[in-house]
């Protein structure tokens, strides 16, 4: 049986199985990575002050994008398809002498390059009540 989709719920870490089991590895192989890519960090001239700075960065633009105000949360939709998450994440994969971090890097192209080629670059933001898919979707400006 293939798992091609798995929603993380409270009520699949009360259920024991292979959902739960992919949840759990996968978080201890995350966890390990944040790790390892901090420690790379840290190594650097500057103890990491810069690449902190960027990761910080990234994170607070993305979280200003996506936790708007609420009056535009209430007209729109925001879906992360998995054409998107892997490219920003893959610019903190910049250690060269590291094959974790190379590896990972060319993990996170190939999801969205998958994600593009089988699924399209559908957009990330549409208005409620209206597909991903659909031609009246949520047009720039």
């Amino acid at each position: 049986e293939q798992l091609t989709h798995l929603t993380l719920t409270a009520d699949l870490l009360r259920r024991p199985g292979f959902g739960l089991a992919v949840v759990v590895a996968s978080l201890l192989i995350i966890g390990w990575l944040v790790l390892h890519h901090v420690a790379l960090a840290r190594s650097l001239p500057d103890g990491g002050a810069l690449y902190g700075g960027c990761v910080a960065l990234g994170v607070g633009l993305h979280a200003a994008l996506f936790l708007w105000p609420a009056e535009r949360q209430a007209r729109l939709h925001t879906h992360l398809h998995h054409w998107y998450w892997p490219v920003p994440l893959s610019l903190f994969c910049q250690f060269t002498h590291s094959q974790a971090s190379l590896l990972v890097s060319a993990l996170f192209a190939a999801i969205s390059l998958h994600g593009c080629a089988c699924f399209g670059a559908a957009p990330v933001f549409t208005t409620r009540g209206r597909a991903a898919d659909s031609p009246e979707r949520l047009q720039p400006g």
